[in-house]
Order: C-alpha cells, then sequence, then structure tokens
C-alpha cells in the first residue's frame, strides 16, 4: 500500500537483479511488476497487518 493506504499490489515473489533486491507485484488490474525494494522507497513494514507501506516514483507501476 502507500501512505494514504492505497493498495498498490500483492508481493508474489521477491527477486534479484544483482544490483537490487525485487519484489514482484501483482498490481490490482492482475498485471506484474516489479518493484525495487530499496529504503528510499519504504515507508515502514506492518508484520501485524503483513503490508509494506511504500511510496514510489509517480509512474513507476506503469512501466512494461
Amino acid at each position: 500500500v502507500n501512505a494514504a493506504g492505497v493498495t498498490l499490489g500483492q508481493v508474489i515473489g521477491f527477486a534479484t537483479n544483482g544490483a537490487q533486491d525485487l519484489l514482484k507485484l501483482q498490481t490490482p488490474s492482475q498485471s506484474e511488476a516489479l518493484v525495487p525494494f530499496v529504503d528510499a522507497f519504504i515507508v515502514r513494514m506492518d508484520l501485524e497487518k503483513r503490508q509494506i507501506v511504500m511510496e514510489l516514483p509517480e509512474g513507476l507501476l506503469d512501466l512494461e
């Protein structure tokens, strides 16, 4: 989710490209996206709710 509580997607996998770790998301539109799992994007992690709150650059999830 983002800081406003909007669902960005569900984590369905994890990958690494050598330079950074990536979360594989299934977006609400059922497409898949790779999101860099970096401190700059993470607001907080809520283990009880099983949520990662992230602020992503605009358009990142629109890339194919």
